[in-house]
């Protein structure tokens, strides 16, 4: 009997631009039979943006698996039309921007799934625990990330709290 080896998908890399752009690689978007003008579905999937051309496709997909981005429970939200614009560009919809809390600058891994095409954030994006930033996130006790406006928040409570004699030192 041999064994089969699962093939991992290619990821290809991409990183999100000055008016929330990105660009789907020219292999995915040959291999999808995608030009300029696409209408789209983009749903989110855990920590993964999933485009395709059909709004039915299946949540079954493991290629990102959680390695890549901190997931951020099973919630899925209603898909979102786009279009595929010229030289591959995708514009992020402002309803999925706002909930992945995504920022410009940060690099994005693409898999082609075959009926779907998934977008996730690269390697070590760590997430705030409080609000889900991912900007100016940092370890503040071991295995605790949150953002710097959320580490003030908490500074400034416990300060006041201090003040007032509710908690002790």
């Amino acid at each position: 009997m041999r064994l089969q080896a699962t093939k991992t998908p290619r990821q290809h890399m991409s990183t999100l631009t000055n008016g929330w752009r990105f660009t789907l690689p020219t292999a995915i978007r040959k291999a999808h039979g995608w030009g300029a003008g696409t209408k789209l579905t983009a749903m989110i999937r855990g920590a993964s943006l999933v485009f395709s051309t059909n709004p039915q496709v299946e949540d079954s997909h493991t290629s990102t698996n959680g390695n890549l981005a901190r997931e951020f429970g099973d919630e899925m939200f209603t898909p979102v039309e786009c279009h595929l614009g010229s030289g591959g560009k995708i514009v992020l919809p402002g309803p999925i921007r706002r909930h992945l809390g995504w920022v410009v600058g940060k690099r994005l891994v693409i898999v082609d799934e075959g009926d779907a095409v998934a977008a996730t954030l690269c390697c070590d994006a760590k997430r705030c625990e409080s609000c889900r930033s991912i900007s100016g996130v940092r370890e503040v006790i071991q295995n605790v990330f949150l953002c710097s406006q959320c580490w003030g928040q908490y500074l400034r409570e416990m300060n006041s709290k201090l003040r007032l004699g509710k908690v002790r030192v």
